[in-house]
């Protein structure tokens, strides 16, 4: 067991050491007492968090890092006033929406229940973490000394539900997901008739029949050089992975993203706001934008987002019933590719179509601004409408208002 100072640097880095405040006697002599008390099982767990970023970074790699970065800055100097300014720039405006964002409206689950019965074609999009899946806010790891995890599947609930939906011949189905393709078939793959998209819309596998267990994956071409990208992305990714213990670096067939889920919050945050700052340099030259996301920065090319995948489906299939559903920023090119479609097809049919139809439904995950018509307050309440729309009464279901069983009264 590792008892460390608060104070010091290492309490940022080694995420099994217990952390102490040394002025405080009695509060260090009880993380004491409890270091020789606990399980070895637990000092096991505790060693697993940090033995591979110890035994990768000996002293003499810290040291040629140390060097290194002490190169690079006396490189900077001249520009460092510009660098700073540029830095305070991009630290405030990164989570910060656009203006065209609206407050968007509490979803009242039985009109999305009661327009999805009367419909006959139906197109549903969801996103996967912190949609069916719950995220766990960035530093929830070190916060609680616990591994913050809740898995990389949906609720058995959900599951049934998605299911039952994609056995509807009158169901278009699709999880568009910025994860990728193999976490992604590994964790809802077998569902039969699930239509996925990955990498945030860079690959899309429609939906295998019943039986089928191979799913093809169709990469969407946007005009990026991803190689040339990638030999200059990987070796910063790299660096930055080298000073956040619990960091590390997932690629798709068409992004990268820096996640910093596992490491201190202050020191990811912290280290991330610099990392975007870099990319930016190290990338102008390319058609990529730098998304930093909840406790992720990405490198995705600027043609790539989620809406494309719903404009394709929407456009090669129609839909009198729409439902789309995400929680962050990559989701609201969905939101907006919905009502585009729609009006698209209203001009063709010379028709008039209201933005706020009943049968077209895009909603947020949590009260925020957003281009979503609709928000709900967590991934549970995702879970209960999709149970609800699926006909599933396993579980009492609950509206929004409070009143329990407003789902299931639908269908009695």
């Amino acid at each position: 067991m590792t008892i460390i100072s608060e104070f010091s640097a290492m309490s940022s880095i080694l995420n099994g050491a217990i952390r102490v405040n040394p002025f405080d006697v009695k509060l260090a002599s009880g993380k004491l007492e409890q270091a020789l008390a606990t399980t070895t099982e637990m000092k096991v767990s505790r060693r697993d968090r940090d033995i591979h970023f110890i035994s990768t970074s000996p002293s003499g790699q810290w040291t040629k890092n140390v060097l290194r970065d002490l190169k690079d800055v006396k490189l900077a100097t001249a520009g460092d006033d510009e660098s700073n300014k540029t830095l305070s720039r991009t630290s405030t405006n990164l989570n910060t929406t656009t203006s065209d964002f609206v407050l968007s409206a509490l979803l009242d689950p039985v009109s999305v229940v009661s327009a999805y019965l009367c419909s006959e074609k139906r197109v549903i999009f969801v996103d996967f973490n912190g949609t069916i899946v719950m995220k766990e806010p960035a530093g929830k790891y070190l916060k609680r000394e616990m591994l913050g995890i809740s898995g990389n599947k949906p609720p058995e609930e959900t599951i049934k539900a998605l299911t039952k939906l994609c056995a509807d011949k009158r169901n278009i189905v699709y999880v568009v997901s910025g994860d990728t393709e193999k976490n992604l078939e590994n964790a809802i793959g077998d569902i039969p008739g699930l239509g996925l998209a990955s990498g945030n819309g860079g690959s899309i596998a429609k939906p295998v029949g019943p039986g089928q267990t191979q799913r093809k994956w169709e990469d969407i071409d946007l005009g990026v050089d991803w190689g040339a990208v990638t030999n200059i992305t990987l070796p910063i990714l790299s660096k930055y992975t080298a000073r956040a213990n619990g960091s590390y670096v997932k690629q798709t067939s068409s992004s990268f993203g820096w996640s910093y889920y596992g490491c201190d919050p202050e020191w990811g945050e912290w280290l991330a706001a610099y990392l975007v700052v870099e990319l930016e340099a190290a990338l102008d030259t390319f058609d990529i934008r730098i998304v930093k996301l909840k406790g992720v920065v990405e490198v995705v090319p600027r043609k790539l987002n989620k809406g494309r995948i719903v404009k394709r489906v929407l456009r090669d299939n129609g839909a009198d019933f729409v439902l789309c559903m995400g929680d962050d920023v990559s989701d609201e090119k969905m939101f907006t590719s919905v009502l585009s479609v729609l009006a698209e097809s209203a001009v063709q049919q010379e028709m008039n179509i209201d933005n706020d139809t009943s049968h077209a439904f895009t909603v947020t995950v949590g009260m925020k601004a957003s281009n979503a018509s609709y928000f709900v307050e967590n991934s549970t309440d995702v879970a209960e409408l999709l149970i609800g729309m699926a006909g599933l009464h396993e579980r009492r279901t609950k509206s929004w208002d409070g009143n329990d069983g407003m789902l299931s009264n639908i269908f009695a």
